[in-house]
């Protein structure tokens, strides 16, 4: 019932049309790979992305320092470890 609400508040908010989750599937089958390009350099800015990677440390830690970027280490409360 929730996600049934949630979709007409959207519908409502947005103006969208009542049809509108039943072509969504449909439209988003008739993108491009241009099209996706093109709108994710509208939103997507690579230089302010954060990763957050929860992994087994030994088994990952050179291959994401390779990357070449800040790695900083957190316990499971968030705070930072030194």
């Amino acid at each position: 019932g929730g996600a049934v609400m949630g979709n007409l508040i959207n519908i409502i908010s947005y103006n969208l049309p009542n049809d509108y989750y039943d072509t969504y599937p449909s439209k988003l089958r008739g993108l491009s790979t241009k099209d996706i390009q093109d709108a994710a350099k509208k939103v997507v800015y690579p230089n302010n992305l954060v990763w957050v990677v929860v992994t087994d440390k030994s088994k990952v830690e050179a291959g994401i320092k390779d990357f070449g970027y800040e790695v900083n280490y957190i316990d499971g409360d968030g705070n930072l470890i030194k």
